[in-house]
């Protein structure tokens, strides 16, 4: 608050500066044009005395400054006042996982002549981790996109359906936070990730938590919050290690998905998109970064994921499945119940 106060405090003075001195630079200035050379004196002489005639007026106008910000009051931050209705924070400020259910019907999405989604069902439940999987160039990006609001407008593009939040229709995911009082957050974690590469993993979460946390929470309290991050993403090891590149080495790839995730996490979403997080890591990282949402959706949060030709362990820690084939819905629900409904259907 303090920095806030000086911030606003110095704009405040600048502008209020210039407005006072309006009048005294008129003055300033019609001294500096009114002043006279000698039909004698050389041209460098001239120039010297132009030179130093701007050297003195922009002395006035500092002067002038000075005196106007020593006449002004001081000008304080009003003091923040506690909230009388629940608001689902915690006491440092940070936004609980608020409860969201999220489904859609209809959905479908075309580009020109080319259909991507056809007519799409599902649903995404809140404490459970959906994954939307299918056959390469059957539509999992694109609907994942299509929820999250991240479908790029086009004159060809087409987009229609059904969205519905917590029971009621919603134009976007966009509109979570008014459809809950501002309480509920939603993030989207894209496939590739960027970050600076020079910045440790530790700096690269704290440089997040300053941008995306409240500024009245404490900077202490935001170092604490991305401690708990550290520990619960398993960071901690290479917390002071730089994120790094192909030029210079730096943390391993399962690493960085899950450095991804831990700076979206930092505001508590209740509703997270992550597009194929296993995609490109080892057997091991893979499984590591699914931990990591499966704790995430443990703790309240409704996670949806594209995951892409999943091993067994990890597909065992899915609570729903979304099958999708040339964009059409095969199968919608409980991934555990998945190959018995196949199998009733005769494809064992």
């Amino acid at each position: 608050s303090d920095t806030r106060a000086r911030a606003t405090e110095n704009y405040y003075i600048d502008f209020k500066s210039a407005e006072l001195s309006a009048s005294n630079t008129t003055s300033v200035s019609n001294s500096r044009t009114n002043l006279a050379v000698a039909p004698n004196e050389t041209k460098e002489s001239q120039e010297t005395q132009e030179s130093m005639a701007a050297i003195h007026t922009q002395m006035l106008l500092a002067a002038l400054a000075i005196a106007s910000y020593k006449q002004q009051p001081k000008h304080t931050m009003p003091k923040l006042t506690q909230q009388t209705k629940p608001d689902h924070k915690r006491d440092d400020d940070t936004p609980r996982h608020i409860p969201i259910d999220l489904e859609w019907a209809n959905v479908t999405f075309s580009v020109a002549n080319k259909t991507i989604l056809d007519n799409v069902h599902g649903a995404a439940r809140q404490g459970r981790l959906l994954a939307i999987m299918g056959p390469s160039g059957s539509g999992k990006t694109s609907l994942l996109n299509a929820l999250a609001g991240q479908t790029r407008a086009t004159k060809k593009a087409r987009l229609v359906g059904t969205l519905l939040l917590n029971g009621a229709p919603t134009p976007s995911v966009a509109s979570a936070s008014s459809a809950t009082n501002g309480d509920a957050r939603a993030a989207y974690v894209r496939q590739t990730d960027v970050f600076y590469t020079q910045m440790t993993v530790r700096e690269t979460l704290m440089f997040a938590a300053r941008l995306r946390l409240p500024s009245s929470m404490p900077l202490s309290a935001k170092r604490e919050r991305v401690d708990e991050l550290l520990r619960k993403l398993s960071l901690l090891k290479v917390a002071d290690t730089i994120v790094g590149d192909v030029r210079r080495r730096g943390i391993s790839g399962g690493e960085r998905k899950r450095l991804s995730i831990g700076c979206e996490l930092l505001g508590s979403p209740s509703l997270l998109f992550r597009d194929e997080p296993t995609s490109g890591l080892d057997a091991y990282q893979a499984e590591r970064v699914m931990e990591s949402l499966k704790l995430l959706a443990a703790e309240g949060c409704t996670v949806v994921a594209v995951i892409h030709q999943p091993r067994s362990s990890i597909f065992g820690m899915l609570d729903d499945l979304l099958l999708l084939s040339e964009g059409r819905t095969v199968y919608s629900g409980p991934a555990a119940a998945a190959a018995a409904r196949f199998e009733a259907l005769g494809f064992p």
